[in-house]
C-alpha cells in the first residue's frame, strides 16, 4: 500500500495521519519518506514540448523522437548506466523537471529554433506552458538575444521583450 499525500491543508494532513495510523496498526514496518513538494510539469508544457518537437521535425526533417533525445543531452545532459552488464550513456529525463525547470527546457528549444531562423508556433494555451513572463521568443529582434545565467542553460540564448540584455 503507497500512498502519497500532498500536504497543503489541514484536512489533508489529518488524512494523511489516518492512514499513517491505519499502515502502523497492521504490525508492519513502514518507511516514511517526507520531502519538499516540487510540482511536476504541466500539462500544457507538455502539449507545448511535443507540438514544437513535431513542428522542428517537419522543419529540419527529423524524427521526433531523435529530437527529444537531442534535446535531453544537449539541455540536461547525459548519465551512465549499466545495462545488461554493459555501461551505456543515457540522456537525463524531462520527466524529473518541475514545472520552473521544464519551462527553461522550453525556452531553450525555442531559442535553438529562432537562431535556425525558425519561429515555433505560440498556441492559446502558450502563456498557460511558459508562464506570464513569456519569455522565450515572443515578439522579439534578434538585437535583443540574451545569453542564461543558469550554469545548466549556459550557452543558449532567449530574447526578452525589451530589447535590453538582461
Amino acid at each position: 500500500m503507497d500512498k502519497t499525500f500532498i500536504l497543503k491543508n489541514d484536512s489533508i494532513v489529518v488524512n494523511a495521519e489516518r492512514a499513517l495510523w491505519a499502515a502502523l496498526n497492521t504490525g508492519e514496518i513502514w518507511e516514511m519518506i517526507l520531502q519538499p513538494f516540487k510540482s511536476k510539469r504541466s500539462k500544457a508544457q507538455n502539449r507545448l514540448y511535443h507540438s514544437w518537437i513535431n513542428h522542428l521535425s517537419n522543419y529540419t526533417g527529423h524524427d521526433h523522437d531523435d529530437l527529444c533525445e537531442y534535446f535531453k543531452k544537449r539541455f540536461l545532459g547525459a548519465e551512465l548506466k549499466e545495462v545488461f552488464g554493459v555501461e551505456v550513456e543515457v540522456p537525463k529525463s524531462t520527466t524529473k523537471l518541475n514545472v520552473k525547470e521544464f519551462t527553461e527546457y522550453l525556452e531553450r528549444i525555442e531559442a535553438v529554433s529562432y537562431e535556425m531562423g525558425y519561429t515555433l508556433p505560440h498556441p492559446d494555451d502558450y502563456h498557460t506552458a511558459i508562464g506570464s513572463s513569456g519569455r522565450a521568443t515572443d515578439n522579439c529582434d534578434a538585437p535583443s538575444l540574451t545569453r542564461f545565467d543558469n550554469p545548466v542553460l549556459q550557452g543558449a540564448v532567449r530574447c526578452s521583450t525589451s530589447g535590453a540584455e538582461k
